[in-house]
């Protein structure tokens, strides 16, 4: 099974708002949280496949302990 995951900040959402610049700060760490800790779960389903958005000016490392993991795009 492949499940699509999009968490806003951490995926590239920020392009969107006018002048936001990068994600950074609480939001980025607040997105990057659920984004794992839902990567994480599904991960634990035997057979399922992560695939999810990453901003490009982010690096993998935001992803934390799931980074390699996961596809991502």
């Amino acid at each position: 099974m492949r499940v699509f995951l999009y968490e806003f900040i951490t995926g590239g959402g920020m392009w969107a708002v006018a002048g936001a610049g990068a994600p950074a700060g609480g939001l980025l760490a607040e997105g990057a949280a659920m984004a794992g800790g839902l990567a994480a779960d599904l991960l634990r389903i035997d057979g399922c496949q992560v695939e999810l958005l990453l901003d490009s000016q982010l690096p993998e490392s935001v992803l934390g302990p799931i980074a390699g993991r996961v596809n991502w795009r």
